[in-house]
């Protein structure tokens, strides 16, 4: 049975993602540490829409959370189809100030796990020659924000990392030319060194300028 996998499904984006796609006749599993929450969407969704919907109530901050969803994924059957890597969350305050080991917890779960999860998942749709990954970020990736650092570069990582060299030229090796050719820009730029209008508009084809010329 194909499926789409969405973690943090149980409030927020990723709740909203799972009603929209309910509502498309999506059939899902849903990821979340949130027992109760998941179990009551899950009845919610399956009897207004008379989808599928299996949860798994998970702390995704847990070790080998990638392999665990593999494994559960593979005991039902589930063809993971779609995988929102929608799970997340920050701090606020004077970073010096802030819990370290919070801190190295807004890491694992914005960066290591969205890359594990890909990982585990990306060569089972490569093989199918089909399916769709879709990584949640945030506006705060595009700029620094003082007193939310560390949630910022993590969001940064997450806008950023589709457009790496590596990641490009495996994706353009795979698809062999059927997909747009797009570019990010190489360098990591702010919001402040983006081209600009004169309404404040970004000037996207400056940017694709300056990728031809390698900047």
């Amino acid at each position: 049975m194909k499926v789409t996998l969405i973690t943090g499904a149980s409030s927020g984006i990723g709740e909203a993602f799972a009603r929209r796609l309910a509502a498309n006749e999506h059939d899902l599993v849903l990821v979340a540490r949130s027992e109760n929450k998941l179990h009551e969407l899950c009845d919610e969704l399956m009897l207004e829409y008379k989808i599928m919907a299996h949860y798994v109530a998970l702390d995704l901050l847990e070790e080998d959370v990638n392999e665990k969803l593999v494994e559960e994924a593979a005991k039902h059957g589930f063809e993971v189809d779609w995988l929102i890597n929608n799970a997340g969350f920050g701090s606020m305050g004077d970073f010096a100030a802030l819990d370290l080991e919070k801190e190295l917890d807004i890491i694992r779960l914005n960066v290591s796990t969205l890359v594990a999860l890909t990982h585990s998942f990306l060569p089972q749709m490569r093989e199918r020659r089909r399916g769709t990954i879709i990584n949640v970020s945030s506006s705060a990736g595009f700029q620094p924000i003082p007193f939310m650092a560390t949630y910022a570069a993590t969001k940064a990582f997450v806008v950023l990392k589709p457009g790496s060299n590596a990641s490009e030229a495996d994706l353009k090796t795979f698809v062999k030319g059927r997909l747009a050719a797009y570019k990010y820009p190489r360098a990591i730029e702010f919001l402040a060194d983006l081209p600009k209008t004169a309404t404040g508009k970004i000037q996207r084809f400056k940017l694709r300028e300056r990728e031809a010329a390698g900047k």
